[in-house]
């Protein structure tokens, strides 16, 4: 299966791989996005996404931005987090945060508490921001105070963070915080373009 995959080019690579999850699951590929993914497909992305082989790794991930939708197939996909190696862990978090579904936050959120790389860490952080809302402010801002690449990854979430009431979240922290974290609340409100909301 594999081996025919890597023949063809990518996209019609994807449809073959979603053609064959739609097999195991006896459907077409229409039917597909409202099914529950079973064992099997869940096994040949882990297979995939897992892989040494560059082009079989990028379908897998493919599949994962584009290829299986729905949220159920997101909390499915999202289970997965908790069995990759680091490596592999920091390319899917990334797929994840492109499908843009928040189902995936709480797997997310789980996965920052425990993971120690520093790469998973920031690929994780991003997720968050990308995927977020205001409950994921305060988790964020306490990677403000981690390594450098942590940091980074923090700084341009709460960035990008989307939620009418981020803002105000932001500028309410900033207004408590010490005089340090205030300057690093006033640069990321001044990214989203908020800095005249705050009091003097």
């Amino acid at each position: 299966m594999l081996l025919c995959i890597i023949t063809l080019g990518r996209s019609a690579a994807l449809r073959c791989f979603l053609a064959a999850i739609a097999g195991f699951c006896g459907l077409t590929l229409c039917e597909l996005p409202a099914a529950p993914l079973p064992a099997e497909a869940l096994q040949m992305a882990v297979k995939m996404i897992g892989s040494d082989d560059a082009d079989v790794r990028a379908i897998g991930l493919d599949a994962v931005r584009y290829g299986l939708k729905g949220e159920e197939a997101t909390r499915q996909l999202s289970e997965l987090l908790a069995t990759l190696p680091p490596a592999a862990l920091t390319e899917f978090t990334t797929a994840l945060a492109d499908r843009g579904d928040a189902a995936a936050v709480a797997a997310l959120t789980v996965l920052l508490s425990e993971a120690q790389d520093q790469s998973v860490r920031a690929a994780v952080i991003h997720a968050l921001g990308a995927l977020g809302s205001s409950r994921e402010v305060a988790r964020i801002m306490q990677s403000l105070e981690a390594s450098d690449v942590e940091k980074t990854a923090a700084r341009r979430a709460l960035a990008v963070l989307r939620g009418g009431d981020v803002t105000q979240t932001l500028i309410d922290a900033a207004s408590v915080g010490s005089p340090e974290l205030r300057g690093t609340l006033i640069d990321i409100l001044g990214d989203r373009r908020a800095v005249a909301a705050l009091p003097h």
